[in-house]
């Protein structure tokens, strides 16, 4: 639903403002969220609306999100390299290296040590930039929110991790056999096995975003519970509503990776190629 009186440039540019899928107002006593499930969003050319098929559409602050958490990132990473120890690692070092570690620890058990090299960067990439992405929307500041709140965020996610499952499936056991492999080890099974390879990447989406917005859902239930007996303003005053957040989002995100790995142990099992 588009909310009339947004700002048309002379250049065709609009601003405006968008419910997404559930979008509601948040309880007035929350601080929590000013726009839960909307998006203020640039459009490129006519028409442009939820059914249309031209014109380019960006959520501006799903945008904005995105680059923030890559900006975190990055900075985790170059603290990190400036102020490396082998001798006293301490602090965002410890903290990293916990997380690599895990992740690739888990990488190892399923796809072999081999594969940890080329596949445990990327593990563990997704995993600190959703993980860090799902902990935005529990900053009390007005407009920082979970890109992973988006579904465009979480099914641009899901394709990318779709088309290298694929790539990676043909290059292991070459095209020929990645196909045939959907067919095995009964024919009749294989267009069920095609629909199930083409729905994962659905799956995923909206696990993940289906989640971080129920997760924003609950703490802004949470909060107008708690509004009678504890502050109203921010998370500081709703524990079990930060603890709550916490745990959703760490959760998703593990989740995620997991089933990352497992789709791309499972395209590229050796034991099938053959």
């Amino acid at each position: 639903m588009v909310i009339p009186g947004g700002i048309r440039h002379p250049s065709g540019h609009v601003a405006a403002t968008r419910t997404e899928v559930g979008g509601v107002s948040p309880h007035p006593l929350s601080g929590l969220s000013s726009s839960l499930g909307e998006h203020t969003y640039w459009c490129w050319g006519k028409p442009c609306h939820l059914r249309g098929f031209l014109g380019l559409e960006v959520n501006v602050d799903t945008f904005a999100m995105t680059i923030l958490v890559l900006a975190i990132i990055l900075a985790l990473a170059l603290w990190v390299r400036l102020h490396l120890s082998e001798e006293r690692p301490r602090g965002v070092q410890n903290v990293l290296e916990s997380v690599f570690d895990f992740v690739n620890g888990f990488v190892a058990d399923n796809l072999g040590s081999e594969r940890t090299r080329a596949i445990g960067p990327l593990a563990v990439a997704l995993f600190l930039f959703i993980l860090i992405a799902n902990y935005l929307d529990l900053i009390p500041i007005p407009g920082v929110r979970s890109p992973t709140g988006d579904l465009n965020t979480t099914a641009g996610l899901a394709l990318m991790v779709f088309v290298l499952v694929q790539f990676l499936g043909a290059r292991a056991r070459g095209a020929g056999g990645y196909a045939k492999h959907f067919f095995q080890p009964f024919a009749a099974l294989g267009p069920l096995e095609v629909i199930m390879e083409l729905t994962k990447p659905v799956t995923l989406a909206f696990r993940l975003f289906g989640n971080i917005f129920a997760g924003e859902v609950l703490i802004i239930v949470f909060a107008a519970l708690l509004a009678g007996f504890l502050p109203a303003e921010g998370l500081i005053g709703h524990p079990l509503a930060l603890a709550l957040g916490v745990f959703v989002g760490g959760i998703q995100a593990f989740i995620f990776t997991v089933l990352t790995v497992a789709y791309i142990g499972i395209a590229t099992s050796s034991e099938e190629a053959h």
